[in-house]
């Protein structure tokens, strides 16, 4: 099984922040009651909020990436603009508000202490506490038919421990090269979709299965983006809410003297393998097909299957995971994801069909390009 987390809701992150600002706030109205000249709360507040900014570089300190505040330029800028009026009556406000940057960086870094030690980062369980939603999607023509047995998978996640995953390597080449002895099989062709963590460890798990056993896999994520090129008349994927794979529709309006007889629909993801940061990654390959009848329905608009959204929602989810390194918060628009997923089509032609030719013609954000797909890209498992 191959299992990829991520951060999303955390209690424990969200009570510290309330902490540190419960925090500031109780040091500014103390401050307030010292002072002579009792300013307007807005003012106190705004100028307290003006200088929390600062200059900052952030760096990896116990496991979670922190801001270190070095020059304090929302306190230099108030200087600048109170210096000839008012500004000893707000200058230990300004200080306050500075001096947040480091409340709130111990409110964090004891945030992940206590985290760490109410979830288990290395039990399984943690990710996959909740399976009453869980069920298992074929992602590869390799997947023979198989259910998923709640009560057998939670008994067993007990004794499952993280593989060496140093073979992963050899299994991609040994998928991709056509005398390999693994050519066009998947390692991982089942997705566990649904399954959710840990009230409040805002943890997330996708976790993917082999036929014969359970291994552990980590790869992290960046946004990616789809360009749009649409190809006139042929199959597109109109999108009536961004925020669900399952608002999404597969359309087409098949010219008839194209002559296509049926259009086979996919959902794919490159399988890939590698090394970053001296840990073996292993990305399974998706390969998910729904085939329409073009000769009884020359046009119309078919739904995401349930399994395509629900593989595409655990996948959107990987993509706003914070990048766990140092180097990739820094480099972050340099860095992307070994391989995504995309929605491709394989067109099947009459035999007496004339030559193929179309036009190309620019959309607009509620409409995605689907790629044409060749017999070769697909893997057909013997």
């Amino acid at each position: 099984m191959q299992l990829d987390w991520l951060y999303s809701w955390n209690v424990v992150d969200v009570a510290a922040g309330l902490l540190g600002w419960l925090a500031v706030i109780g040091l500014l109205i103390r401050q307030r009651r010292k002072q002579e000249t009792k300013l307007p709360i807005w003012k106190m507040l705004l100028v307290a909020l003006v200088g929390l900014f600062s200059f900052s570089f952030k760096i990896p300190l116990f496991g979670k990436i922190v801001n270190i505040a070095l020059l304090p330029l929302g306190l230099w800028v108030l200087y600048l603009i109170l210096r000839n009026r008012s500004w000893p009556d707000y200058r230990k406000f300004a200080w306050i508000g500075f001096a947040a940057n480091y409340l709130f960086l111990a409110t964090a870094l004891l945030a992940g202490f206590i985290h760490g030690s109410l979830y288990d980062r290395n039990d399984p369980s943690t990710y996959l506490a909740n399976l009453e939603e869980a069920k298992l999607v074929a992602i590869h023509p390799s997947a023979r038919e198989a259910t998923f047995e709640e009560e057998l998978f939670t008994s067993s996640l007990a004794e499952v421990k993280a593989a060496d995953m140093s073979g992963t390597l050899e299994w991609h080449y040994e998928s991709i090269r056509a005398n390999g002895a693994h050519y066009q099989q998947e390692r991982f062709p089942y997705a566990l979709v649904g399954a959710e963590s840990r009230w409040g460890s805002g943890l997330h798990a996708a976790a993917y299965l082999e036929a014969d056993g359970m291994g552990f896999l980590k790869w992290e994520k960046r946004k990616w983006s789809v360009a749009r090129v649409d190809m006139s008349g042929r199959p597109e994927v109109r999108v009536t809410d961004q925020s669900d794979p399952s608002g999404r529709y597969v359309v087409w309006n098949n010219n008839p003297l194209e002559k296509v007889e049926e259009f086979r629909f996919y959902l794919i993801r490159d399988r890939n393998a590698g090394m970053s940061d001296r840990v073996n990654y292993y990305v399974p390959r998706v390969q998910m097909e729904e085939l329409v009848n073009v000769t009884e329905h020359p046009y119309g608009a078919m739904p995401f299957p349930e399994e395509w959204a629900g593989i595409m929602r655990e996948d959107d989810k990987l993509n706003k995971a914070p990048a766990a390194d140092f180097m990739l918060n820094i480099f972050s628009q340099f860095y992307s994801r070994p391989s995504m997923l995309y929605v491709g089509y394989l067109p099947v032609y009459a035999e007496d069909a004339p030559p193929r030719s179309g036009s190309y013609k620019s959309g607009d954000e509620d409409t995605e390009f689907m790629m044409i797909i060749n017999e070769t890209d697909l893997e057909k498992p013997q």
